[in-house]
C-alpha cells in the first residue's frame, strides 16, 4: 500500500543495477580520462588535469600565450621601447590560426610621460607594428604615426629587398636631422627604403642620410669647397638654400638630380669636396637613389 504523499515508481522506472545515476545512489564508476559524453561515469582529478593541460596549451613566459578549448588564442608580451624610437616590429609568440582580432598596448609606469603615445598598426596573424611618440623627433600626432606605420608596412610588402624592420631602424637614426631639414616621415621612409634597396646596411644608409641632411640643412655654414662643388653640379648655393626652405623634399630631389648628371668620373671628387671622408657612402648612385625614392614615395602615397 502506497504511503500518503510518496510517489511510487512504475516498474519500468526501477533500476536494479548497483551503479549510481542522477536519480539514485549507488556505486560510481571512475575514469582517468575524458573521452566522451557518458552520464553514468565520474572522472578523477588526474583526468581533469590531463584534459585541462591538453585543452589549454600554453606558454607561461613573459612573452607567452594560452590556447582555449574553443580555439581562441590569447597572447601577451613585453618590449622595451628605446628613447626616440619611431616604430618597432613585434612578432607574436605563435601565429594565430586565421585572424588577429586586435592588439592592446599598455605602458610601464616608468615609460609614462606627457608626450608618450603608442599606436598599433598593420597587425596580422604573425605580428604588428608598434609606433610611439616617446621623444618623437618627427613630431607626429597619434593618427599620423599610425599612417606612417601603414606606409612602412606597405613598402615592406611591395619591395623584395627591403623590410619594415630595417626601414624603422633607419628612420630612428635619421628622424632628427631629417626633421630639422624639413622632411616628413613618408619622405624619410621613402629615401631610407631607396638606400636599403641598393643593398646598403641600415647603419650605412643612416650615416649617408644624416650627412646629406645635415649639409643641406646648413648650406650657409659650409666651406668654399662645398659651394664650389655645387657650382660644378650647375647649382647655386643660395638658390638651393631657398629651394630647401620652400620644399625640402623637392630641394633634395633637385640636389640628387644635379649630382646624377655629373660625369661618373668626376662624381667622387665632387662628393669628397662636399662630404670629405664620408664621400665613400656611395651617393654616386644618386640617379638610382632618386629614381627609387620617387617610386617608393609613389607607393607610400597609395596609403592615405
Amino acid at each position: 500500500m502506497a504511503k500518503p504523499g510518496v510517489k511510487e515508481p512504475n516498474a519500468n522506472q526501477i533500476d536494479d543495477s548497483i551503479y549510481a545515476t542522477e536519480a539514485k545512489a549507488g556505486i560510481t564508476k571512475l575514469k582517468n580520462s575524458i573521452t566522451g559524453n557518458a552520464e553514468d561515469v565520474a572522472v578523477t582529478e588526474k583526468a581533469v588535469k590531463s584534459f585541462l593541460d591538453e585543452s589549454f596549451d600554453s606558454s607561461k613566459s613573459s612573452n607567452g600565450y594560452t590556447k582555449l578549448p574553443n580555439g581562441l588564442i590569447l597572447q601577451w608580451g613585453i618590449t622595451d621601447p628605446q628613447n626616440g624610437f619611431i616604430a618597432k616590429s613585434i612578432m607574436f609568440p605563435i601565429a594565430f590560426t586565421s585572424v588577429c582580432f586586435g592588439v592592446w598596448v599598455t605602458l610601464d609606469k616608468s615609460q609614462l610621460s606627457a608626450t608618450t603615445e603608442t599606436v598599433v598598426s598593420g597587425h596580422s596573424t604573425t605580428g604588428f607594428l608598434l609606433t610611439a611618440s616617446v621623444m618623437n623627433n618627427l613630431k607626429l600626432g597619434i593618427d599620423e604615426i599610425a599612417v606612417l606605420g601603414d606606409k612602412i608596412n606597405y613598402l615592406d610588402d611591395k619591395m623584395s629587398m627591403v623590410n619594415a624592420r630595417d626601414i624603422i631602424n633607419v628612420i630612428g637614426r635619421t628622424a632628427g636631422s631629417g626633421s630639422i631639414l624639413g622632411l616628413k616621415g613618408d619622405k624619410i621612409s621613402a629615401l631610407a627604403s631607396s638606400f636599403l634597396s641598393l643593398g646598403k646596411a641600415p647603419e650605412v644608409a643612416s650615416t649617408a642620410m644624416n650627412s646629406l641632411f645635415n649639409k643641406l640643412a646648413n648650406i650657409d655654414g659650409q666651406d668654399e669647397k662645398f659651394k664650389e662643388a655645387l657650382k660644378s653640379m650647375g647649382m647655386d648655393a643660395n638658390y638651393l638654400k631657398v629651394a630647401m626652405q620652400r620644399d625640402a623634399s623637392g630641394g633634395l630631389d633637385m640636389f640628387l638630380n644635379a649630382l646624377a648628371k655629373v660625369d661618373k668620373r668626376a662624381q667622387m671628387g665632387v662628393l669628397t669636396d662636399m662630404f670629405g671622408s664620408q664621400a665613400d657612402l656611395n651617393l654616386t648612385g644618386s640617379k638610382r637613389i632618386l629614381s627609387q625614392k620617387r617610386a617608393n614615395l609613389a607607393l607610400a602615397q597609395m596609403i592615405v
